[in-house]
C-alpha cells in the first residue's frame, strides 16, 4: 500500500511512499493525451564490478531484455503484446541502472505486468543467447579491420588514459560473456526495487494509477540496503598528449580530433557558458574552415560539464578533411580559442545561440518527456531546470564578457588532446 503522499508543490506532482520502501513520483500531464512515460533510477551499475566481470555486466541488461520475459520468450511476449502500445526494458550504466517504459492510458496495466516481470522473472534462454552471440561475433570478425572502429577503439583507450576497464568489442570481449554470470548479475541490480525512484507523468489520474502502483510495484521485491553511486577512478590523460596514428583505409582522409579539458568547479552558469562557447565555435568554424577554407564538410563540436566523478569542463572538435590539410585545418581550431580569450565574442553570436536555446527550451514544455526530464533531473542532481534562475534567467543575461571570462579560465593551460588519424602509405 501507498503509506504516505508527500504533494511536490515545485511541479504540482506528487510523491507517494509505499510500504515497502519503493518511492514513486508522479505528475498528471495530458499534453500527449495518448501517452505515459515511466522513469526509474537506481546509483549502482557496472562500477560495482571488477575488470574480469566488466563485459558480463555490460552485457546483462541487453541480453536479458532480448530473451522476452517471465514465461514469454521473443515469439510469445510479441504476440501477448500484439495490438498494444507497450515498452519497457532495462539498461545497466557505468553508475547506476534504469528501467524506460510507456504506454497509453488503456495500456497501462500491461506496462506495469511487464515492468513487474522485468524485475522478478528475468528470462534466460540458452537458445536465444548462443545466436545473439553468434551474430555478434559474425559481425566482429568483419569490423577487425575497419578503420572507424580502429579509430573509436583509439579514442576510447587514449580518453581513458589506457584504463583497464576500456573493454573494446572484440573476439574475446564475446567469447568471455556468460549467461548464467549475466543472470546473476542482472538479479543483483534489479532485485532489490526500493533502491529506485519511480518517475510517472501522463494522461492518467491518481485514482486510476494508484491501484496499479500498490498492486505491481507494492509487491515487487525490496530490502533495506541502499547502493550509492561509485567511482572507478578512470581519469583522463594530464597535460598534452599529441598522436598522429597511422590507419588502413580504402579512401584515404584523416580524422583530426582535438579535445580540450578543464577542472573546475561544477555551476549551472559555467555549464551554459560552456553550451553557448559551443554554438559560438559551432558558426566560427562553419564559416572559417567550411567555407572559407572548403577544407572539410563540418566541424563537429560537442561540450560537456560533469559533476561526477570529477567536475570537469570539456569541449571536442573533431572533422574529416584532405590528409595535406589537416596540419593547417587544425592550427585554426587552435587560433579560434586564441582570438576569443584576446577579443571575445560579438553580442549577436550570443544572441543567435541564445535564442535558439530558448525557443527550444519554450517548445519542450508541453511535452511529457520535458517534465520527466525536469523532476528526474531535481531529484538525482538537485537542479531544477524548471526555476527561471536555473535556467531562463543565465541564458537571458549571458554577455560577450562572461563567454570571454569562462574562455580565459577554462583554456588557461587545459589537458589536451590532440590526436590525427591519418591514411596508412
Amino acid at each position: 500500500k501507498i503509506k504516505e503522499v508527500v504533494p511536490v508543490e515545485l511541479f504540482d506532482a506528487e510523491e507517494w511512499i509505499l510500504e515497502n520502501g519503493i518511492k514513486v513520483v508522479y505528475r498528471k500531464a495530458d499534453y500527449e493525451k495518448e501517452s505515459i512515460s515511466l522513469y526509474a533510477h537506481s546509483d549502482g551499475g557496472t562500477a560495482l564490478y571488477g575488470v574480469k566481470d566488466l563485459p558480463n555486466a555490460e552485457n546483462a541488461a541487453v541480453f536479458t531484455n532480448a530473451y522476452g520475459a517471465g514465461e514469454f520468450n521473443t515469439i510469445a511476449l510479441k504476440k501477448a503484446l500484439a495490438g498494444k502500445m507497450v515498452s519497457c526494458s532495462t539498461t545497466i550504466g557505468s553508475d547506476n541502472e534504469v528501467v524506460t517504459a510507456s504506454s497509453t492510458p488503456q495500456d497501462l496495466e500491461t506496462m506495469f505486468q511487464l515492468l513487474y516481470l522485468r524485475f522478478t522473472s528475468p528470462r534466460m534462454d540458452k537458445e536465444k543467447f548462443e545466436s545473439i552471440l553468434n551474430q555478434n561475433l559474425a559481425t566482429v570478425d568483419k569490423l577487425a579491420k575497419n578503420p572507424n572502429k580502429i579509430i573509436q577503439d583509439s579514442i576510447d583507450f587514449i580518453t581513458s588514459n589506457y584504463s583497464p576497464r576500456t573493454q573494446p568489442l572484440s573476439r574475446k570481449y564475446l567469447e568471455s560473456l556468460d549467461m548464467e554470470k549475466m543472470n546473476k548479475i542482472y538479479k543483483e541490480r534489479f532485485g532489490n526495487a526500493a533502491d529506485f525512484t519511480f518517475f510517472i507523468v501522463g494522461n492518467v489520474d491518481a485514482k486510476e494509477l494508484k491501484p496499479l502502483v500498490e498492486k505491481y510495484l507494492g509487491s515487487l521485491p525490496t530490502s533495506e540496503e541502499r547502493e550509492e553511486w561509485t567511482d572507478t577512478g578512470v581519469r583522463a590523460p594530464k597535460g598534452i598528449v599529441k598522436k598522429v596514428i597511422p590507419v588502413k583505409m580504402e579512401t584515404p582522409k584523416s580524422l583530426v580530433v582535438t579535445s580540450f579539458r578543464k577542472q573546475m568547479p561544477y555551476n549551472l552558469h559555467d555549464m551554459y557558458c560552456n553550451n553557448v562557447l559551443r554554438g559560438i565555435l559551432d558558426l566560427r568554424y562553419t564559416e572559417n574552415i567550411r567555407e572559407k577554407e572548403g577544407g572539410t564538410y563540418g566541424v563537429s563540436v560537442s561540450s560537456e560539464a560533469t559533476k561526477r566523478p570529477e567536475q570537469v569542463y570539456t569541449m571536442t572538435m573533431t572533422f574529416n578533411c584532405d590528409p595535406d590539410k589537416a596540419d593547417h585545418l587544425k592550427s585554426l581550431i587552435y587560433a579560434e580559442i586564441e582570438k576569443i580569450k584576446k577579443s571575445g565574442v560579438t553580442e549577436e553570436e550570443i544572441s543567435k545561440i541564445t535564442k535558439k536555446m530558448l525557443k527550444d527550451f519554450d517548445q519542450s514544455k508541453p511535452h511529457n518527456s520535458y517534465w520527466l526530464s525536469v523532476i528526474t533531473t531535481y531529484y538525482i542532481y538537485d537542479i531544477n531546470n524548471n526555476d527561471p534562475k536555473d535556467f531562463e534567467d543565465i541564458i537571458k543575461n549571458m554577455t560577450p564578457a562572461d563567454i570571454q571570462d569562462f574562455v580565459n579560465r577554462m583554456f588557461d593551460n587545459p589537458d589536451n588532446l590532440d590526436v590525427v588519424f591519418t591514411p596508412k602509405k
